[in-house]
């Protein structure tokens, strides 16, 4: 059966104890010629009980002292841990309401607006469907479209919880972080963003500064990222029935 360190620490504690009680004891006990006798000198006794037992005392006291302050250590790395994993979710959950006010309008009045995933997939439609003339230096840009908006603000959000998890020093928390930020791109982000680029290229000219930070947005997470090319190694694309 395995002990665990903290009665591990009590057991050695409670030796050390039982060691300098014993040896109280033993320098009581009679001795085996008289010539070691002490019992008859009390002074002599005391003295040499305590130039013995101080040595003793001050290395249990050390080895206590240590026990206490590895206990402390372990108690502080526990609480960074936490406060790291709260602070991520807290960040995350954000992340997860920005996504989801989201809205979309209708010009025709009469429908309901959408939320969310469902917002972005009538905002990529909303861009199929548009009709337009655009010449190189005189057109519609993505700034024109108020959906852009909700777009950038979904990128901003998703980068500063990017930036906090690249500092995250646990190395548990942060590939857990990690995974969840990975899966969240890839469910709700990669699509989307690939696909409202592809048809703006497709169906306008010129240059567009929104287009560019979507563009960047896109290499950050799925270039040389420094913290997702372990999960981007082993994974594989999702299946084409997923992709519009």
């Amino acid at each position: 059966m395995k002990i665990n360190d903290s009665f591990k620490n009590w057991l050695i504690g409670g030796g050390i104890v039982f060691l300098c009680w014993l040896s109280v004891v033993v320098f009581r006990l009679k001795a085996f010629c008289s010539s070691m006798a002490l019992a008859n000198d009390d002074t002599k006794i005391a003295s040499i009980i305590d130039n013995l037992t101080a040595p003793v005392i001050g290395i249990a006291s050390t080895i206590l002292l240590y026990i206490t302050l590895n206990r402390q250590r372990e108690a502080n790395l526990l609480s960074s841990e936490k406060n790291e994993i709260e602070t991520f979710f807290v960040l995350f959950e954000d992340l997860k309401s920005t996504y989801n006010t989201f809205l979309f309008q209708y010009a025709d009045q009469s429908k309901q607006n959408e939320y969310g995933i469902v917002a972005f997939s009538c905002f990529i439609k909303q861009l199929k469907d548009f009709e337009t003339s655009i010449s190189q230096d005189d057109g519609l840009r993505l700034q024109n479209f108020k959906s852009t908006y909700y777009v950038l603000s979904i990128i901003r959000t998703y980068e500063n919880l990017y930036d906090y998890v690249n500092t995250l020093n646990n190395d548990k928390t942060k590939k857990l972080a990690e995974q969840k930020l990975f899966d969240f791109y890839e469910l709700y982000l990669d699509r989307q963003l690939n696909s409202i680029v592809v048809v703006y290229e497709s169906k306008f000219s010129g240059k567009d500064t929104v287009l560019e930070t979507i563009s960047a947005f896109i290499e950050k997470i799925k270039g040389p990222s420094p913290i997702f090319n372990w999960l981007f190694d082993n994974h594989e694309p999702l299946a084409d029935q997923f992709i519009q």
